[in-house]
């Protein structure tokens, strides 16, 4: 009799290790086979061990990968352990490394700005005259490539230019003008041909105190000729 004692007690012992060290489910008999610990609920959430940032802090040994939720701070919240410090879920991690250079794409055209700025106190023009006598003076400006004495300028390289430009005037004289005679500001290249490029009309009243604005806009030589 004291024999099947032994042999029942050594059988509770080795049928009590088999279930502490099989795997375990909460909520439901049939665990996956890579969890040891399963928890299923449809109402009901696991709940981390919850603490200050100072009781995260001084906890001994943490094992790589422990997992708690602090409740104070700014960065509250889940915090867990990568075997060297305390990292936040949800934190931005490290910028990524620089991935290649793309190929280069084909050059693109030459663009630059050209300009400049000028007045004159008082002119008189008659037919087709250039008009001179320009000041570039501040407020005013020039980028040496227009010459004020004679009102000419100079392109800095051939190409194909866009003029852009508003001209501004006014008078206290009265303007006569023929019937049929348009009066107009034109921009005039000088070589290889003398060709009128683009113009804005001027407008004119018979009278005196006149002031107008003439904006001018066009692309110079479409065919993008010297």
């Amino acid at each position: 009799m004291k024999q099947k004692y032994y042999l029942l007690f050594f059988a509770l012992v080795f049928g009590f290790s088999d279930l502490v060290y099989g795997q375990t489910g909460i909520g439901t008999n049939a665990p996956h086979g890579s969890a040891q610990l399963e928890v299923q609920s449809t109402d009901k959430g696991v709940l981390i061990p919850r603490m200050t940032e100072s009781q995260k802090n001084v906890i001994t040994n943490p094992a790589t990968g422990l997992l708690v939720y602090q409740t104070d701070g700014a960065n509250a919240g889940f915090y867990y352990y990568d075997g060297t410090q305390w990292v936040h879920l949800g934190a931005q991690g490290p910028q990524g490394a620089i991935g290649p250079a793309g190929p280069t794409g084909p050059a693109g055209p030459n663009f630059a700005e050209e300009g400049f700025s000028a007045t004159a106190s008082a002119m008189s023009i008659v037919l087709n005259l250039p008009m001179q006598g320009w000041t570039v003076g501040s407020p005013y400006f020039n980028t040496t490539t227009f010459n004020p004495v004679t009102g000419i300028f100079t392109v800095p390289q051939t190409g194909c230019y866009q003029i852009s430009a508003t001209i501004n005037y006014n008078t206290d004289e009265g303007f006569f003008v023929a019937p049929g005679v348009k009066t107009a500001f034109v921009v005039r290249r000088l070589t290889p041909v003398t060709t009128d490029l683009i113009s804005g009309y001027l407008p004119v009243v018979h009278g005196i105190n006149v002031l107008a604005q003439v904006p001018i806009n066009d692309l110079v030589d479409a065919t993008c000729e010297k």
